[in-house]
């Protein structure tokens, strides 16, 4: 509905989590693009002449100051890889950019307008929400960088959320591995038969039978 909060449908905490912080996988996948990036080098020029001292430069170079210009790239496309968003809130001074920040995607949430685009972004830190209006073209203070995503108008799709099974089914594999580990690398328990009275043919059959009924497939896995 225009003028109201339009929800991201995706979990990103979990997407951090379970994706960033504990996948070795996705953590170097993630850093990998965001390293590739932060170490592309940035050249000026005005028609063929290279501009080698500009406030553009300075600010790719110290954009806030809290980081480097590699750290605020690497934030950059580290939330663009987690969440399939980026936001980037611009700090005038005298009409002049002076200061850029990344602000985290699971803060912020986009209001749709009449017209379908949105009229502003709400980001809520805590207690407090602070709106960041648009003019009719879109642009305000806050820029919105998203991935395709399609089956949702205003906020994107993360690689990770493409990859969440996989992940989960190696985060899970890893648990069983250490689980296992942990117990001397023994299976939870054997079925064994008295040597000295061995099953009769008839026994051994039945009991084959039980096991591939109520043991067997993927419909009895977990089953003690």
């Amino acid at each position: 509905n225009p003028g109201q909060p339009a929800w991201s449908n995706r979990d990103y905490a979990a997407f951090a989590d379970e994706g960033y912080r504990r996948n070795v996988v996705a953590y170097r996948s993630v850093n990998m693009i965001a390293d590739a990036v932060a170490s592309v080098v940035w050249t000026l020029f005005r028609g063929d002449e290279e501009i080698t001292e500009s406030p553009v430069l300075d600010l790719i170079k110290n954009p806030n100051p809290m980081q480097s210009g590699k750290q605020y790239m690497r934030a950059k496309v580290g939330f663009l890889m987690i969440a399939g968003n980026g936001y980037e809130e611009k700090v005038e001074v005298g009409g002049r950019i002076a200061e850029l920040y990344q602000l985290r995607p699971d803060r912020m949430t986009v209001v749709p307008g009449i017209n379908g685009f949105p009229i502003c972004y709400e980001y809520k830190a805590g207690l407090k929400t602070v709106k960041f209006l648009l003019d009719e073209v879109g642009a305000g203070d806050v820029r919105q960088l998203k991935l395709f995503n399609p089956l949702n108008d205003f906020y994107g799709m993360s690689p990770i959320e493409a990859g969440s099974y996989a992940i989960d089914q190696h985060n899970e594999s890893m648990k069983f591995m250490q689980a296992l580990l942990q117990n001397s690398a023994r299976p939870s328990g054997a079925l064994t038969t008295d040597k000295d009275n061995p099953l009769t043919d008839e026994q051994y059959h039945s009991l084959k039978n039980d096991i591939d009924t109520q043991y067997s497939g993927a419909e009895n896995a977990g089953r003690p």
